[in-house]
């Protein structure tokens, strides 16, 4: 029989192996399209002509929560895309909205786009964007999944918001939200951030089991049909903490939330790292990017990234996870790796925060190797199967 499924296939030694090249080819310079194909190759679009590279594929940009506030948001990432000629749309979903509301949005959106060209569809999603597109693509149909050739999720809450569930949960923080949306914002906004406490995602995953972003061949059982891996979207989730670095504009928040939760500490100025990351998806683990990081270059982003740079690199991460995944697999059949039982999330967080690179990956690990099993905080909850 296969392997027991992973709960996390950790690409973060690739993803700063191919932020480096990209970095090293680009030289200080822009990124064109002919630096992305001689860097990364062509995108590998299901279904497309290989040779039709980035012409084959349309981008969704999903927004955060609160960002039609922002100035400047995701301006340097749209200004590469256009330079690139990369066909891209950033999504009308309001981002003040409750996910009910955004998920017919988006979800319009994304028929649109696959009904409108032959191109296949990325989802490249921020924040709580990445909840509302998660939704939308839970229910798309195996043709539709088909089609949506990556889901790229830049520090989604999956598992919720801490930030969020504690200004719910806690009565200072909760008054202050009441004052701050019932009279300032006249209730904009307040709906929203309920969708991100524990509590709210916990109760979602209870009714949408479907793990569409786990390969087939990782999930463990009889071997995938057509029709499952058709099912199957490739994702990859960008986990993200800002501990590493001192310069964050969300530093005072980061620091408290360390003060306060100690090992489960570990956030981005508005989620865990633990929170990011959807169980056998793809994932990419951080110390150095504060919330801000995915969206811009430069203030209010403090950090070394450049958003430019992340987009094109986690979409190549995307679009090589078949290739990934079924490496993946080989390893696990060869050499399954010892599992154990994880008891406290809160150990989990700890053992993400305290390993730097964060070796989680199974090709690290040998058959005596404790499992990285539980990384996400919805793992724990027992939702998903093995």
């Amino acid at each position: 029989s296969d392997a027991p499924a992973p709960k996390i296939v950790d690409q973060t030694t690739e993803f700063h192996k191919k932020l480096l090249e990209l970095s090293r080819r680009r030289a200080g310079g822009r990124v064109s399209r002919k630096l992305l194909l001689d860097t990364f190759g062509p995108p590998r679009v299901p279904g497309a002509d290989r040779a039709a590279g980035w012409d084959g594929v349309s981008v969704l940009l999903v927004p955060g929560l609160w960002t039609k506030w922002y100035p400047l948001y995701w301006v340097h990432l749209r200004s590469a895309l256009d330079r690139c000629a990369v066909d891209y749309h950033f999504s009308r979903a309001d981002s003040d909205a409750t996910s009910a509301e955004n998920v017919s949005v988006v979800r319009a959106e994304i028929f649109a786009l696959l009904r409108g060209s032959k191109r296949s569809v990325l989802v490249y999603a921020h924040s709580k964007g990445a909840l509302d597109a998660a939704a939308v693509i839970h229910d798309l149909s195996p043709a539709e999944k088909e089609r949506v050739c990556g889901f790229v999720a830049c520090q989604g809450p999956f598992g919720g918001a801490i930030l969020a569930h504690d200004a719910i949960r806690t009565n200072v923080l909760s008054g202050i939200l009441d004052t701050l949306f019932g009279k300032l914002l006249r209730g904009a906004g307040l709906g929203a951030v309920r969708d991100l406490t524990y509590d709210a995602r916990r109760a979602y995953y209870d009714g949408h089991r479907e793990p569409w972003w786990v390969h087939p061949a990782l999930r463990g059982g009889a071997a995938p049909s057509g029709a499952s891996d058709r099912a199957w979207v490739p994702t990859v989730c960008l986990c993200t903490a800002a501990t590493h670095e001192p310069a964050a504009l969300m530093s005072p928040i980061v620091e408290y939330y360390r003060y306060r939760y100690g090992r489960d500490g570990a956030i981005d100025g508005l989620c865990a790292r633990t929170d990011g990351a959807l169980p056998g998806a793809t994932c990419v683990f951080l110390s150095d990017m504060d919330h801000f990081g995915p969206a811009w270059t430069g203030f209010p982003a403090m950090d070394r990234y450049d958003s430019v740079d992340l987009f094109f690199v986690l979409a190549a991460l995307c679009f090589h996870r078949g290739t990934t995944a079924a490496k993946q697999a080989r390893k696990l059949r060869a050499a399954p790796p010892a599992r154990r039982r994880l008891d406290d999330a809160d150990e989990l967080a700890f053992e993400a925060d305290v390993s730097e690179g964060f070796q989680t990956d199974y090709e690290e690990y040998g058959r005596s190797a404790s499992s990285p099993s539980g990384l996400a905080r919805i793992t724990s909850w027992g939702l998903f199967g093995n």
